[in-house]
């Protein structure tokens, strides 16, 4: 069955040699529109367009791969149509190759093909995130100490006389306890000279005990209003989490006990999208399961 586009749609798909702002809703089609512009492109009948000349960049790498596999298939779809269709095989050919990227995996390719114009070593590579996290420590550390030899008036404010001189702390790891967009205090290590600096791996540990404790007191707050009898609609959880409609609409569905097979269906959006939403569900309502976003409803 084919698809009907609005007019929007297809002025979107059909626009060319100019620039376009695409804006709407999570699930709304932006996804199908770009991947039939794709298509339209390549398979135009005056100029035909290889697929591997697009630049085509997303955020996430399964959006990216969602992305080529949805050309792919429409490729496929019209090689089927007209077998003999010399352009549309090498398309097929070349769609494995074509730029349909995150935007740090494209600007990595650029660094990796003009090196030696940026002056880098060609052997350069990612750090991860404890390598990463290692230097920023050592950084911090170093400008504090040099901060202090050279007198920084800011080492001489009673609060750090009062707290860091007085206690003898060398060493300090905090963290912001949040979720759901409520800010629900700080959590604070310290360390003195002798017991040293914190390492990434204290910092591991300290953002999972702030994630654990954030979500006990989300809890704790949950069971207080169950405790009391207090069970909202869904337009009361919606306006309370700030959901939007097609947030709200998922949630409404969970509620029902739908699975995710059954709202890909009434909803007719992609599986990512759905899991993107739930992502949001879980972290506007400041939950870590469906099981629990059933417990906030009716």
């Amino acid at each position: 069955m084919s698809v009907k586009w609005t007019e929007e749609q297809e002025k979107v798909i059909q626009l060319r040699n100019r620039s376009l702002l695409v804006s709407a809703a999570a699930g709304s089609g932006k996804t199908a529109v770009l991947v039939q512009r794709i298509i339209s492109m390549v398979m135009d009948e005056v100029h035909p367009l290889d697929i591997d000349r697009l630049l085509v960049v997303t955020f996430t790498n399964a959006a990216a791969a969602e992305m080529r596999e949805r050309v792919g298939t429409a490729i496929e779809a019209a090689l089927e149509k007209d077998p003999y269709n010399q352009h549309l095989q090498r398309q097929l050919t070349l769609v494995h190759n074509a730029q349909i990227t995150t935007i740090d995996s494209f600007c990595l390719n650029v660094i990796r093909e003009h090196f030696n114009q940026l002056d880098l070593d060609p052997a350069f590579r990612i750090g991860d995130e404890g390598e990463l996290l290692l230097m920023r420590a050592d950084v911090m550390a170093e400008l504090l100490e040099d901060s202090y030899a050279s007198g920084d008036s800011r080492f001489d404010a009673p609060s750090y006389r009062q707290i860091y001189l007085d206690y003898h702390i060398y060493d300090c790891l905090q963290m912001n306890v949040a979720l759901a967009g409520r800010n629900m205090g700080r959590l604070a290590l310290y360390r003195t000279r002798a017991e040293g600096a914190f390492t990434d791996q204290d910092t591991f540990a300290l953002r999972a005990l702030a994630n654990h404790i954030g979500l006990a007191c989300t809890r704790c707050l949950q069971n207080q209003g169950a405790a009391g009898g207090e069970k909202r609609s869904l337009p009361e959880l919606i306006t309370t989490y700030s959901l939007t409609r097609r947030e709200g609409e998922i949630l409404g569905l969970i509620l029902q006990d739908c699975n995710n097979e059954e709202i890909l269906a009434k909803l007719v959006i992609s599986r990512n999208t759905l899991l993107k939403h739930l992502q949001n569900l879980y972290r506007k309502c400041g939950v870590s399961s469906r099981w629990d976003l059933r417990k906030l409803g009716p």
